[in-house]
């Protein structure tokens, strides 16, 4: 995971985000299906996604919702969930919108002092 300063905007910007995929060597080869490999745009449907301090980089929350944590939704299986955390206190109001116009529901949130984190899951169908 890298990141690199913005020459229109100085601020610092995604060079290379990362995937981390665990899981036991015992079953790589009945999870390879499901295992991201560069360039694979395959659809995924995976049970837990974690995004730790997806909005660290200068861009709205909107932004970061819509770039890094819509596309992780998208792939959360139908009971699957994403947990976001590193969300400043002060920036929560924004990121529940967004979440909320990505398809997103609450199930939990935590804080501890200047930080929140969501637990969601896809909003039930009407």
């Amino acid at each position: 995971w890298q990141t690199k300063v913005s020459e229109r905007s100085g601020n610092p910007i995604y060079a290379a985000p990362s995937t981390l995929v665990i899981y036991r060597k015992d079953m790589e080869w009945p999870l390879a299906p499901v295992i991201p490999q560069r360039g694979d745009d395959a659809p995924r449907e995976y049970d837990l996604v974690i995004a730790a301090q997806p909005f660290r980089a200068r861009q709205s929350e909107g932004v970061k919702v819509r770039n890094v944590l819509a596309p992780l939704a998208r792939a959360l299986a139908p009971e699957g969930r994403c947990v976001a955390a590193g969300i400043l206190q002060e920036r929560r109001q924004q990121v529940v919108d967004a979440f909320t116009a990505a398809g997103l529901s609450f199930v939990e949130e935590h804080h501890d002092g200047d930080w929140v984190t969501f637990v969601c899951a896809h909003a039930p169908s009407p």
